[in-house]
């Protein structure tokens, strides 16, 4: 089991950031900045390319000294629906190398059937108890790895337990006009028959019974909203490397 004891930490959107920075590299493109430059812990230097008044192309190679290495961990995102998991999910697997592994894939490896087939053959009872199960095939995955877990499943007190027992908990956390506006209409919701009335007002409704649920298991909490993908694998990352002490 990874360990979900540190520090937890709250963090607004961090600020706009240029380029990924989100692995060690070598050789790095940038345009113009002021030098020198530090992209999410790599510090950047002007190249011998340089002409001699400082100036510099457009785009040009110039070195960088590679980032602390992220130790490996086991990473569960939760959050409502509409919060990014999926998204947030893929850009820290290609950040890092690590795998993903998303709620619904999870789900038909623990079962053998899709999520959808689940909901609409069995009901939300029946998908809930899968959701359940697929939390603990996560758990058993050997670090480094990234999952995705069901918003549903911090309800459950013993799925609550997982979740805190289990790993590097990352809380995704976003407005309700944020969710709202993710989740859509039209086929964004054909799966989650429980939205069918105002979305807002289901979320509203949903959200108050989780968010001091998602607050009791999050080892960290990242507001999402105005936030790109990038920048929220960042703040992980970043998060993980100081906890580790490098």
């Amino acid at each position: 089991m990874g360990d979900s004891t540190g520090d937890r930490r709250r963090t607004s959107s961090p600020p706009p950031r240029r380029g990924t920075g989100l692995a060690p590299l070598d050789t790095v493109l940038l345009d113009a900045a002021p030098w020198p430059k530090t992209v999410a812990g790599n510090t950047y230097t002007r190249g011998k390319d340089l002409g001699p008044d400082g100036d510099q192309a457009p785009e040009m190679s110039v070195k960088a000294t590679p980032a602390r290495p992220v130790p490996a961990a086991r990473i569960l995102l939760i959050g409502m629906m509409g919060a990014g998991k999926s998204t947030v999910g893929r850009a820290m697997s290609a950040a890092t190398g690590w795998p993903y592994l998303d709620n619904d894939e999870l789900v038909r490896r623990a079962t053998g059937v899709p999520t959808r087939r689940i909901l609409h053959e069995r009901g939300v009872r029946a998908l809930r108890e899968a959701e359940a199960t697929a939390l603990r095939l996560a758990v058993e995955q050997p670090p480094p790895v990234i999952a995705g877990i069901a918003g549903g499943v911090v309800e459950s007190p013993d799925d609550r337990r997982v979740l805190r027992e289990g790993g590097f908990v990352v809380w995704l956390r976003a407005r309700i006009e944020t969710l709202a506006a993710r989740i859509g209409a039209g086929s964004a919701r054909a799966d989650r028959p429980w939205l069918e009335e105002d979305p807002k007002t289901v979320l509203r409704r949903l959200y108050a019974g989780r968010e001091p649920l998602y607050a009791e298991v999050a080892s960290l909490i990242v507001d999402v909203d105005d936030a790109t993908p990038e920048q929220t694998v960042t703040t992980i990352l970043d998060t993980l490397r100081a906890r580790a002490g490098g």
